[in-house]
């Protein structure tokens, strides 16, 4: 949660505004509040801050923040106004304006001139980038935003008057629009504190990179300059205006995609699983004959779920039928959301307006697993367990495929997540009984023969669902579904992905109707593959950042390394998530390997850094991160597969100069 600010520089600097300039001719005052007792000041405060927030997690907060601060070009000086719709959270709009200088007299009160110049201005900001209200018969409005402050400026992350003017300016605004006004928020090189709130945090903040005020000074005239002739100046709306000067890129037209379970439109690397499934898999399933499942398997980072969504998505296009991810939360029933995919799936084969008996009765029996789950077997006879009625729907549909020519896809995720040996094997067997069912079948000419069914099982998760003893997935696991364990990309693949970028540019709608075309010069490439390290969620953020660096159709080197600078810190968490999730003595293991020059990175060598006895007693832990965990090789010498790790504890990655 974000941190309280100090009372005197929040509540205190609004009581002498609110309290003093009620009593003073020619200031403004707030008409709603006539009495002036502090006790009264803190109930409206309270009040207000409760209807104002609009966020639920710190990281909701975090990710508006941060999209307004991209959208609006955010440099010390202006401030921006963000239209955020309050169900989805999404950033419609957003406006940049100059900061107005925030006079003080001798007694912190505002002159009524300061405050109605500024609410004429937040008036023309809300209804320019606000729809209007829209009234109902009863006189009731449907508010569908909030309208967020952030005041981009020096300084140290707490309020000041800067931030204060705006409570004023908001109260005489009357726009009318179909947003309340929200939150007031100061954002510095030093964090950010909330107005109403009294709240403050260290993300985001502003990226200057310039300690020396004169040089400040003169990069921020420098951008407003630029801006006025090449991009979306001071005052204009910088989404969903089609009258308006708009970025070349904006967040709508961003290619990359960091995150799991999403398929970026700047794909790199990956090509031996994709052409497994294009060239092995489904041929193979296709034409009847066995093929294993597959099983995914990494550390956080290396696109495991997004890569079978890819895969999936391919085969939807295809015409092949695939169940969304079924991603499987840590301590839920997973027979349940896999009956509940499964009925889905059921209905694409057409099976719901089958009118055999006996799929009827299997439908509903596998609906009754959908509602209760895995307790459905503790209550009907012996041998009637939940999972069997998932084999034979799944045979069903499989048939259904046959017909059809088809294949049938199913994606697990997160299945570490299956705590329950029980539960997991039942998981297993339904799954593993399926892929290996033969089925008869008539082909014109032959008569009837044996086939196997078409369909594909993926499981996706992290790397200790393979254990070293395997004894939790029962010993037919292996002759049932192919592991891999994923390793970064190769610089090559990074390269590959950016190729286009550099040769033919990424194609992006202006405003006219045309396209415009965004390239990446060859050093912002360079850039791109030394900082990811192979990571692909580290790749997809470091193209995300430099994009929304610069507004221009070259992404350029040193925008790379703006951007990345910003994203500093969620790649330094990144790493620190894997490095935190190691047992003690695979972390000792590989904080010693580190602390080597790379050829004298024998198990010998290692051991006797790490603190073990003898080299044997390094054994389990080397051989765990290099065959479960993909993390090292243990070559002559060991090296170490995860680049990212390495950098981070041999080097200052991620830091840039």
């Amino acid at each position: 949660m974000g941190l309280p600010i100090a009372e005197a520089d929040g509540v205190g600097l609004l009581e002498r505004l609110l309290v003093d300039n009620r009593t003073r001719p020619g200031v403004i005052h707030n008409p709603l509040h006539q009495r002036t007792e502090l006790s009264a000041l803190h109930f409206m405060l309270d009040r207000m801050t409760t209807s104002i927030e609009l966020f639920t997690t710190d990281q909701d907060r975090t990710r508006v923040l941060t999209e307004i601060l991209r959208l609006g070009g955010a440099v010390p000086g202006t401030t921006l106004v963000g239209y955020v719709d309050r169900s989805t959270l999404e950033v419609r709009a957003v406006r940049s304006i100059s900061t107005p200088d925030a006079v003080l007299d001798d007694d912190s009160c505002f002159t009524d001139e300061t405050i109605r110049a500024l609410n004429d201005t937040l008036c023309e900001v809300a209804e320019e980038c606000v729809p209007a209200r829209a009234w109902t018969p009863d006189r009731r409005n449907g508010i569908t935003g909030h309208l967020l402050t952030v005041v981009c400026r020096e300084g140290d992350a707490e309020v000041t008057p800067t931030e204060s003017q705006f409570y004023w300016g908001w109260r005489f605004s009357n726009h009318l629009t179909s947003a309340f006004d929200g939150e007031v928020y100061a954002v510095t090189p030093q964090g950010w504190a909330s107005l109403y709130g009294r709240l403050s945090g260290p993300v985001p903040a502003l990226t200057t990179g310039l300690a020396d005020p004169a040089l400040a000074e003169a990069e921020r005239g420098l951008t407003e300059l630029s801006n006025a002739l090449l991009g979306p100046g001071i005052g204009e709306c910088l989404v969903h205006r089609s009258d308006k000067l708009i970025s070349v890129r904006s967040a709508v037209n961003n290619p990359f995609q960091p995150g799991s379970d999403v398929v970026p439109a700047i794909w790199a690397g990956r090509t031996a699983q994709l052409s497994d499934w294009r060239d092995v898999l489904r041929p193979r399933l296709v034409a009847g004959l066995f093929e294993r499942g597959r099983t995914v398997l990494g550390e956080p980072g290396l696109g495991k779920s997004s890569l079978v969504r890819r895969i999936a998505d391919d085969a939807e296009r295809g015409g092949d039928w695939a169940t969304p991810q079924i991603r499987l939360a840590l301590g839920a029933d997973p027979i349940k959301r896999i009956a509940a995919e499964t009925l889905r799936l059921a209905d694409k084969a057409g099976l719901a307006a089958a009118r055999e008996h006996r799929i009827a009765g299997l439908l509903g029996r596998v609906q009754s697993v959908a509602a209760s789950g895995v307790s459905l077997g503790m209550r009907e006879a012996e041998g009637q367990e939940p999972h069997s009625a998932l084999t034979d729907l799944l045979v069903e549909i499989g048939r259904a495929a046959i017909a059809r020519g088809n294949v049938v896809v199913i994606h697990l995720d997160e299945i570490q997540n299956i705590a329950d040996e029980r539960t997991l094997s039942q998981v297993l067997i339904a799954l593993g009984d399926a892929i290996t069912r033969k089925v008869e079948v008539e082909v014109p000419g032959v008569g009837r023969i044996e086939r196997s069914l078409p369909i594909a099982v993926y499981l996706t998760g992290l790397s200790e669902f393979d254990d070293a003893s395997g004894a939790r997935k029962g010993a037919t696991f292996t002759r049932r579904f192919k592991t891999t364990t994923l390793a970064p990309l190769a610089d090559d693949d990074v390269r590959s992905a950016l190729q286009g970028f550099v040769v033919s540019g990424w194609e992006v709608a202006d405003d006219n109707g045309g396209v415009s075309v965004v390239r990446m010069a060859p050093g912002a490439v360079e850039a791109i593959v030394q900082l990811c390290q192979g990571e692909p969620f580290l790749f997809q953020l470091a193209g995300e950042r430099a994009w929304y660096a610069g507004s221009g159709e070259v992404i350029t080197r040193e925008e790379v390394l703006r951007g990345w600078r910003g994203a500093h810190a969620e790649a330094t968490s990144h790493v620190e998530r894997i490095l935190g999730r190691l047992p003690q003595r695979e972390l000792d293991f590989l904080q010693a390997m580190a602390k080597l020059p790379p050829k004298e990175r024998v198990l010998t060598r290692i051991a006797a850094e790490a603190g073990f006895d003898r080299p044997t007693d390094a054994g389990p832990a080397s051989q765990r991160l290099d065959r479960v965990r993909g993390l090292i090789e243990r070559g002559k010498p060991y090296s170490f597969r995860h680049r990212a790790l390495e950098a981070f504890l041999t080097s200052d990655w991620p830091d840039v100069e």
